[in-house]
């Protein structure tokens, strides 16, 4: 049991790590120009000589104009390179990369402002919109300067200026907005939702594991009957001497599935209820795959599932039915009805199998079976006396995120 235990514990450790690994990556990676590393600089409040690279962000409420963009292999514009008001006088303009919907929302704003100023009409910002963006501020440098000096050379041939009066006004900077400066708050909620998921659950593996959650069958098992010491050797036993198969230990005595991070442990007389079990994957419709599983019921009301391939999912059943020769096998939607509201008949049916097959009637008794169990005079639901391990056809009307078959 101690190694079965460890076994559990360091997985525990190990899925842990990973999930508050990921989960701290994945929000300090996508916030990090909100850490409080360098000063941010407010490009609305400083002038352009007092510029420097790192950190930064603006209020874009006036566009002039955008200098460069960038397509993707379909020829749809990805980026544009605008020029927005800067300084606190408003009278500067410095470069501002954007993408995705901040980009889109940009260019509506620019057109609006266009569309107002043709219109002589006066510039309500509150009406037009902004927004702010916030990212690294550095000097213009390859592609992208060679864009800005074109576009100043036209201006200047246009305004009738030399290039370096433009140079004063056009600062030669690039505010590249990040991914924390391009979103839309609606995605910082998801990140933060996704991150805070994947870091909570990471601490309730670790606790679950470090507190041995995982083997609460087993220690139920060993409160119940009473002498801890007495049923743990007798487990230990069971776990030496009984070999894996299929996933499952299975012995006169005892039942046990490890499904990654879970461990299901019963008697094995508290097995009621076998049956082929499979999910058909569907994505717009279409059926992309199957998952073919063999789900155990129990007399307590819990479940065990053991994934299998479409291959053996046949063979396994075989082996159920070898191993749980007293169990019901195969599904119907009458023995379903009948699990879920009259589980005493199960039982008493399957009590009634183990006893006829060890010849000694009514000395067996399933724990939870009741002393006389109600016998429903209608529907009469019959129980198949021998074992059912054939999968049925598929029935493509059925549920498909969980079709029986």
């Amino acid at each position: 049991m101690k190694q079965l235990e460890k076994k559990f514990r360091s997985r525990s450790v190990i899925l842990a790590a990973v999930l508050l690994a990921i989960g701290l990556l994945i929000t300090l990676v996508y916030f990090r120009d909100y850490l409080p590393i360098g000063e941010e600089q407010n490009l609305d409040e400083i002038t352009v000589d007092q510029i420097h690279e790192g950190r930064a962000r603006i209020t874009v409420y006036y566009i002039y104009d955008y200098y460069c963009y960038f397509t993707d292999e379909y020829g749809k514009e990805v980026q544009r390179d605008y020029f927005v008001c800067m300084g606190p006088d408003g009278d500067k303009y410095v470069g501002v990369e954007l993408r995705g919907k901040k980009n889109d929302r940009a260019y509506q704003l620019m057109n609006d402002i266009y569309d107002a100023e043709a219109a002589g009409e006066e510039l309500d910002y509150d009406k037009l919109g902004y927004f702010t963006v916030k990212g690294k501020i550095q000097k213009l440098s390859g592609d992208d300067l060679e864009y800005y000096e074109d576009y100043l050379k036209e201006c200047a041939s246009y305004y009738k200026m030399s290039v370096d009066e433009l140079h004063d006004i056009f600062a030669p900077y690039v505010l590249i907005a990040s991914k924390a400066g391009a979103r839309d708050e609606k995605t910082d909620y998801m990140v933060v939702i996704f991150g805070a998921i994947l870091t909570i659950s990471g601490i309730c593996v670790l606790i679950s594991g470090l507190f041995g959650n995982h083997m609460k069958d087993l220690k139920d098992y060993a409160n119940r009957t009473g002498g801890e010491e007495a049923a743990y050797a007798r487990l230990d036993r069971f776990v030496e001497q009984t070999p894996e198969r299929y996933g499952m230990r299975i012995n006169d005595d005892f039942f046990m599935v490890t499904n990654g991070m879970s461990l299901v442990f019963s008697e094995t007389k508290d097995v009621i209820w076998i049956y082929p079990y499979i999910v058909t994957h569907k994505t717009y419709f279409v059926t992309t795959g199957k998952t073919y599983y063999v789900r155990l019921r129990f007399a307590n009301g819990k479940m065990a599932q053991v994934q299998t391939k479409k291959e053996n999912n046949e063979e396994v059943m075989n082996y159920l039915t070898r191993m749980i020769p007293d169990a019901i096998f195969g599904y119907s939607d009458d023995l379903e009805r009948m699990y879920n509201k009259d589980r005493g008949r199960m039982i008493a049916e399957v009590t009634r199998r183990r006893d006829e097959r060890l010849g000694n009637i009514g000395a067996s008794e399933t724990v939870e079976q009741p002393a006389e169990p109600q016998m429903p005079e209608t529907p009469d639901i019959s129980i198949p006396d021998m074992p059912d391990a054939s999968i049925p056809d598929q029935n493509p009307d059925d549920y498909s995120g969980s079709m029986f078959n």
